[in-house]
């Protein structure tokens, strides 16, 4: 398990027991994350799921394919948001993909910032991946900015790249690549 411990929040990987608090997140924020994710089935948030997603989630880690993160309130009581570090593909492409979403009550106070912010110093300070790449659609703004103030530069425009919400839609692509080897 991984603690990253701030003032203000924590970044912990899942573990057993945390299913309910998981579930509740996404299911409490549906909506809010409806315009972003793909459809899921019935169920597929549900706290049985969860359990079972989480032992995915560790295995993953384990195996060194990527890193769940669930983004807390310092008290751990509650989940504010989750970042995640999918696809890492090490050798000569030694990258990832990242991921993440915010509480609809949460929006706005900087979490995300600091939290997306601590997970690409981990995937390059801990993970030494040289690159992360994190794809957005054109009509995400909030998500292009935080990009943007986080460093990460456009480099291109892909069309119909993932069926979001029932529908092909096209995805800025953006990068950062890692300062210490980039040589």
């Amino acid at each position: 398990m991984f603690i990253w411990d701030d003032a203000a929040l924590k970044l912990i990987t899942p573990r057993h027991g945390m299913a309910q608090m998981i579930s509740d997140y996404y299911q409490n924020n549906e909506a809010h994350l409806a315009s972003w994710e793909p459809l899921r089935p019935e169920g597929f948030h549900s706290v049985d799921a969860w359990e079972i997603r989480i032992q995915n989630k560790l295995d993953d880690i384990a195996e060194g394919k990527g890193v769940f993160f669930c983004v807390m309130d310092d008290a751990e009581e509650e989940m504010l948001g989750m970042c995640e570090l999918s696809n890492i593909v090490l050798g000569p492409f030694n990258a990832c993909n990242l991921g993440f979403s915010i509480s609809q009550k949460h929006e706005g106070k900087g979490i995300m910032l600091e939290a997306v912010s601590e997970v690409v110093t981990f995937a390059f300070e801990k993970l030494h991946l040289h690159r992360v790449m994190a794809n957005h659609m054109p009509a995400n703004r909030r998500s292009a900015a935080l990009l943007e103030k986080l460093g990460f530069e456009e480099e291109g425009l892909a069309k119909a790249y993932l069926k979001i919400a029932g529908k092909w839609e096209d995805h800025v692509l953006r990068a950062k690549i890692n300062p210490s080897t980039s040589e």
